[in-house]
């Protein structure tokens, strides 16, 4: 199934060029849910990464939750388990064409505590990152984040959540860069 998620700007565009957003988002790279793709390869180590994200974010305990309602336990069992797909693990969307993580949504997940490991930095395909209302979620954003190698990043959304501090410097040199929220949360510019 695919995650509920913010339109990328590159959709906006070509559905304004196109005059048909359903032309466009079936020919998106993000459209199609990387579920099918298992045969392939990833050309990163991203099951490391999301092993780490879930230590470093209590993944034992979470929970799933829409709209800040309680919907299931045991969500992130599968995210230390280098046996399953990444893209297969719930909260992660792949590019379907390179099998790289493309999004990384935790807006959904209760019960986040703990800081954002440096590790999301080998994430070196990812876009959009979603940690909007992740209130256990502490510390600063890791400047790993905002590298040179996160190049593709086209936008964070950490609105409403527990994360402190200054932006690093290095996130006004991401050339895709496009958005960044942070309304409602203790970051300052």
């Amino acid at each position: 199934t695919a995650l509920p998620y913010w339109k990328p700007r590159t959709s906006k565009m070509l559905a304004a060029a196109s005059g048909n957003p359903a032309v466009v988002a079936a020919a998106s790279p993000l459209a199609a849910p990387a579920r099918a793709h298992r045969a392939l390869a990833p050309t990163l180590d991203c099951n490391g990464v999301l092993a780490a994200v879930h230590k470093a974010l209590n993944g034992k305990d979470w929970t799933k939750e829409v709209n800040g309602r309680f919907v299931g336990y045991d969500v992130g069992w599968q995210w230390p388990d280098p046996s399953i797909d990444c893209c297969s693990k719930e909260f992660v969307r792949c590019n379907k064409t390179t099998h790289e993580v493309a999004e990384l949504d935790l807006r959904h997940i209760g019960r986040l505590k703990g800081t954002l490991p440096v590790q999301l930095g080998q994430l070196t395909s990812l876009k959009y990152l979603d940690l909007k209302g992740t209130l256990g979620v502490t510390g600063t954003l890791p400047p790993e984040l905002f590298g040179s190698k996160m190049s593709e990043l086209i936008a964070v959304r950490a609105k409403y959540s527990s994360l402190s501090g200054t932006l690093p410097a290095s996130i006004f040199e991401l050339p895709r860069l496009d958005r960044i929220y942070i309304g409602g949360s203790r970051r300052t510019p």
